[in-house]
């Protein structure tokens, strides 16, 4: 049975005679506590996403850190620094902060995989042809149009 809130719902009084209309102090006592339970258990969510958030920033400096060889106690100045540690932001801040964490800085560097098949796509895009040009659009995109050119341009479009 759906629970209404104008009435006390007892949970070990099922009677249905025996459940009071909830009205005036009694209603307002109620819907008091009702509040406070609901601000409690907002407060427990919060604080434990507060804590998965702070957890998972620190997981991520940390792998940063790992795959960069760094030492894991410079996490702290890293934390202290970067607002939002993502991954890319973590690389930036240990690239300008190279020279006092005493690490190389991070040259955007692409596998040879990588670079073996642009250059598979750059060939074959040579010899591709583009998209044809509606030649009146060409013919209007041309800065040096003049006005007399503009009219025949449209004289030939409205016949066409």
């Amino acid at each position: 049975m759906p629970r209404n809130p104008n009435y006390d719902d007892l949970e070990d009084d099922d009677d249905e005679e025996d459940r009071q209309p909830l009205e005036g102090d009694r209603l307002v006592k109620h819907l008091r506590r009702q509040v406070k339970e609901r601000d409690k258990r907002l407060a427990d969510v919060e604080k434990q996403l507060e804590d998965f958030a702070k957890e998972r920033r620190t997981q991520t400096v940390a792998e940063v850190l790992k795959a960069r060889e760094v030492n894991p106690k410079y996490a702290r100045f890293i934390t202290a620094d970067v607002e939002d540690p993502t991954p890319e932001a973590v690389n930036k801040w240990l690239d300008d902060n190279a020279d006092l964490v005493g690490v190389e800085r991070q040259e955007s560097t692409v596998d040879e995989d990588t670079q073996q098949s642009l250059q598979r796509i750059n060939g074959s895009a040579k010899g591709a042809k583009g998209p044809d040009v509606d030649p009146i659009a060409a013919q209007l995109s041309d800065p040096n149009l003049t006005p007399e050119q503009l009219e025949a341009i449209l004289g030939k479009s409205l016949r066409a």
